[in-house]
């Protein structure tokens, strides 16, 4: 999975960093900082399969920071995660798959705005996460999901290996329009 990082990603963030040299050094600065951030994570052979939800979220916050800069005030991105469960434990990279499928669908098929949602919540035992956006969508979400979803069947198939029947995933495109991915898991609160 950490190798899935797309080669288009790292070509487009560095064309970014070498357009911004010329008018916003300190931009270019910003970007190749989070850069790096992502790589450091991505290339570490001793992570571990499970991190904390507020790893995870700064991961993925380092990547948005990227996109961001690169869509503008195209791509806004919104967060509802209560402070306390930023413990959780997660599977690693469990969003990063589906973050990067808001972007690639979003904001390269609409001219609006592309509004990306993460969300979770703990229910008794059971921790909920959604990732929902307003891109492109589909109407044949399952169809799609076999034929194109690496990054949807990569993140199924980890949540099956690593909890087996205990956690489940809904792909939903209500209407056709938007993605929401909704994965619910057992809360395993981090013990260090």
């Amino acid at each position: 999975l950490r190798k899935q990082l797309q080669p288009h990603f790292l070509f487009n963030t560095l064309n970014t960093v070498s357009a911004l040299m010329d008018t916003d050094v300190n931009g270019a600065r910003k970007v190749l900082s989070r850069l790096g951030q992502l790589l450091r994570v991505t290339l570490d052979t001793t992570k571990r399969e499970r991190i904390t939800l507020g790893k995870e979220l700064d991961y993925i916050g380092n990547y948005l920071g990227i996109e961001s800069v690169r869509f503008q005030d195209r791509l806004q991105v919104h967060y509802k995660v209560p402070e306390n469960l930023h413990n959780a434990l997660v599977p690693s990279m469990l969003l990063q798959p589906l973050v990067e499928n808001s972007v690639k669908h979003g904001p390269n098929k609409t001219s609006g705005a592309v509004e990306i949602s993460i969300e979770a919540e703990r229910s008794d035992e059971w921790l909920t996460l959604k990732v929902k956006d307003n891109g492109k969508g589909c109407e044949g979400v399952q169809g799609a999901m076999e034929t194109n979803g690496i990054g949807l069947r990569n993140v199924r198939d980890r949540l099956e290996l690593i909890y087996g029947g205990s956690a489940t995933m809904k792909v939903e495109s209500p209407g056709g329009h938007g993605f929401q991915v909704t994965m619910t898991l057992p809360y395993e609160p981090n013990g260090n």
